[in-house]
């Protein structure tokens, strides 16, 4: 076989490697969807707030005790955990235990106990974004 063409081949072949690779790694955005859906959980309040129905995410767990992060204006009609429940991806109804206001924002960190075990988001590092690049968050 001629020598260049067969260096062309080789070099041509190692260069495809990592792309393929790299296209095969990344997610799509149903794919992406649906890693969410197990972290994301529904929050109810009582049937005679106003308020009191959000969304939030599974930051962390501690044995059977969940922490969800949230929106201060989902849970800010009533400083009693009891007002609320927490809704996992199961369809599993758990009364909320505590209720913590990060002062400055409207955020909130309520928590749940359980004995099933729930996925917990992975914090992504800002530092490493690049301009254009595509970002999903929860």
């Amino acid at each position: 076989m001629n020598r260049p063409l067969l260096i062309g081949i080789i070099l041509g072949t190692i260069a495809t490697i990592p792309i393929v690779q790299t296209v095969a790694s990344r997610l799509t955005g149903t794919e992406i969807s649906d890693q969410a859906k197990l972290f994301i959980v529904q929050i109810n309040g009582q049937e005679w707030m106003s308020k009191g129905k959000g969304t939030g995410t599974i930051i962390e767990q501690n044995g059977k005790n969940y922490q969800v992060l949230t929106n201060w204006h989902v849970v800010s009609e009533s400083e009693k955990p009891n007002d609320y429940t927490v809704k996992t991806i199961d369809g599993n109804t758990h009364s909320v235990t505590d209720i913590q206001r990060l002062d400055g924002v409207d955020l909130a960190i309520i928590a749940f106990s359980s004995r099933n075990s729930y996925s917990v988001a992975k914090l992504g590092d800002s530092g490493n974004l690049t301009e254009g690049q595509k970002i999903h968050f929860a």
